[in-house]
């Protein structure tokens, strides 16, 4: 798809403009459907570092972020329809909008990508709470992705659900109530967004007030 080919030509380009890439092995780089997907490399790993870059790059180029957070912030709250309009407007793909999407929201807010009821990929912001599940994880038979009824191409509304669905919980701490909305595709694939329902620090505020009140005895 000529979205899917913007995208890649930006990340070449990205291996070409940047001095210090270069391939491992051979003349020329080879880069793979999962090349184009990463968004984080681990310490030391030369060739996946490359890639990051290459697809930040790629994704900077094709969605400015002056542009691009001023497209995003008249929008209040995260919204799968948001994310279908920008993809439209920059000519992107649904998932890699989602991916920046989720860095410039000033809502918390994650993506999560399934097909036929497995996780295969997963966006996180920088505020939002980390998640609880990894690649090849069923979705949660609770969730809103599990759910057979659902129409492609449709977003479903948004439903409010128990954050522990989904996220990790913290000792000590109420994991926040979220919100779930799912836009079907084809082939089975399902993207996920989810939000907060509730503003974590309103939450760590109730906690400390509820700790100050809790009696203590002397022993």
């Amino acid at each position: 798809p000529m979205q899917r080919r913007r995208f890649t030509i930006g990340h070449e380009l990205g291996h070409f403009l940047c001095p210090s890439h270069m391939p491992l092995n051979g003349d020329q780089f080879r880069c793979s459907s999962t090349d184009m997907r990463l968004i984080f490399a681990r310490e030391g790993d030369r060739a996946a570092r490359m890639e990051v870059e290459a697809n930040r790059f790629s994704a900077l180029l094709l969605m400015p972020s002056p542009h691009f957070r001023k497209d995003v912030r008249p929008h209040k709250g995260a919204e799968i329809e948001h994310i279908i309009a920008l993809a439209q407007r920059y000519e992107t793909s649904k998932e890699v909008t989602a991916r920046r999407y989720v860095d410039v929201q000033d809502e918390p807010c994650a993506v999560i990508i399934s097909q036929n009821g497995s996780i295969l990929r997963f966006y996180r912001g920088e505020d939002f709470p980390y998640l609880d599940v990894n690649h090849g994880d069923p979705v949660p038979h609770s969730s809103l992705p599990s759910k057979s009824d659902l129409l492609p191409g449709i977003p479903s509304e948004s439903q409010e659900k128990d954050g522990r669905i989904w996220l990790s919980e913290q000792r000590g701490r109420r994991t926040p109530m979220i919100y779930e909305q799912v836009l079907p595709q084809s082939d089975g694939y399902r993207m996920t967004l989810l939000s907060l329902a509730e503003d974590p620090e309103e939450i760590q505020e109730e906690e400390d007030l509820v700790e100050s009140w809790t009696p203590r005895f002397k022993r």
